[in-house]
């Protein structure tokens, strides 16, 4: 059995207008971040602005820029990043989607398994922490990533509940 993901829970080519803010906020920002890499010598807006308005710590801006880096660096294939005009999800955009919900609910075998489609297994285990570190910053602003209204919903595991469960009051 594959460990690689099929498809995204978030349908690619949905009109990206539906979505809500935290979801608008990083499909945004990947897309401005991807701009000066698609066309060097064009004049694109910064793409940390939404982040700083929105309140995401800076440990969370540079997650999510060294994230793209070691994609960037270690990549298995082009990503599925629209320009920042297009009305439309790319098929990538919506697994950055899914990739957050997973690190913001600790369902890292799942998220890295999707970061293990995007770049080269070593890679992985750095893109994780960075990941992480987005995912984090996007939680203390309040800006949680849910999955799709009707979309199975993937639970974590007994033992990693577990892991993270404290006394019951």
């Amino acid at each position: 059995m594959s460990t690689e993901p099929q498809q995204p829970m978030f349908a690619p080519n949905s009109p990206v207008l539906a979505l809500d803010t935290a979801k608008l906020l990083g499909v945004t920002t990947l897309r401005l971040w991807v701009a000066p890499h698609r066309d060097p010598y064009g004049d694109h807006p910064f793409w940390k602005s939404g982040l700083n308005a929105a309140g995401i710590a800076p440990y969370g801006v540079n997650g999510f820029d060294t994230l793209f880096w070691i994609t960037l660096a270690a990549g298995r294939r082009p990503l599925d990043v629209r320009c920042l005009n297009c009305p439309h999800l790319g098929l990538d955009e919506a697994w950055l989607l899914q990739l957050v919900n997973h690190s913001q609910f600790g369902l890292a075998h799942e998220a890295m398994a999707i970061l293990g489609s995007w770049m080269i297994g070593p890679a992985v285990r750095a893109a994780i922490i960075h990941l992480n570190l987005f995912a984090r910053a996007l939680s203390e602003a309040g800006l949680i990533v849910e999955l799709p209204t009707g979309g199975a919903r993937v639970l974590p595991t007994y033992a990693s509940l577990a892991a993270h469960s404290g006394p019951v009051h």
